[in-house]
């Protein structure tokens, strides 16, 4: 299930006044594994952040709140509404980012594919572009130059749409660790202890 939806689902509940072994009980019931897990590790007294550490990556931000809250007896349904919100924020940047690059990366392609067609345009018009290419040594040095640019071309374009891509973790984790702790009314040194 998707870990958005189930926080913000899990938040509700416990606001609800139920305690988090049956509100994850009460998730469990949809079927989701993870859910499920999360139910059976909060029903023998388990460590529910480890269950959903082990989940998967989507889950891991949520786990940190989670182990955190729960050592410092911080209010577990504002916290997760807070997480909540802050990873549906990173979803929609990482959306909103990929909308923005799907026009950029197509035209990096295309013009990447541009030489390759060009030669067989080239032929079709009556030019001897293999020939020129393989035979004559200007011709093959441009074959070579020209190559090797498309290829630096095509890692540049990759590498600069991997670098625009934000990243899908909450923003400022460790600062929203470090809040639940101090708001629980932890030391510095116990709360530094809990993040690291």
């Amino acid at each position: 299930a998707d870990p958005i939806e189930t926080i913000m689902r899990l938040a509700v509940l416990l606001s609800a006044g139920l305690t988090p072994a049956n509100a994850w009980r009460h998730l469990a019931d949809t079927g989701d594994p993870v859910c499920r897990a999360a139910a059976r590790a909060a029903a023998e007294g388990d460590d529910v952040g480890a269950v959903l550490a082990a989940a998967g990556v989507s889950w891991t931000d949520v786990a940190a709140i989670w182990s955190v809250a729960v050592h410092t007896g911080a209010p577990l349904a504002d916290t997760l509404r807070a997480v909540g919100g802050a990873l549906r924020d990173a979803t929609e940047v990482v959306a909103d980012v990929s909308v923005a690059l799907a026009e950029p990366a197509a035209t990096a392609r295309l013009l990447g594919w541009l030489p390759v067609l060009g030669v067989p345009m080239g032929m079709a018009l009556g030019f001897d572009s293999v020939g020129i290419l393989l035979s004559d040594p200007a011709g093959t040095a441009c074959l070579a130059s020209g190559t090797t640019l498309i290829v630096i071309a095509q890692w540049w374009s990759r590498r600069l749409m991997h670098r625009a891509r934000p990243p899908t973790a909450v923003p400022g984790l460790r600062a929203e660790l470090w809040a639940v702790a101090l708001s629980a009314g932890v030391s510095a040194d116990r709360a530094r202890s809990l993040v690291d």
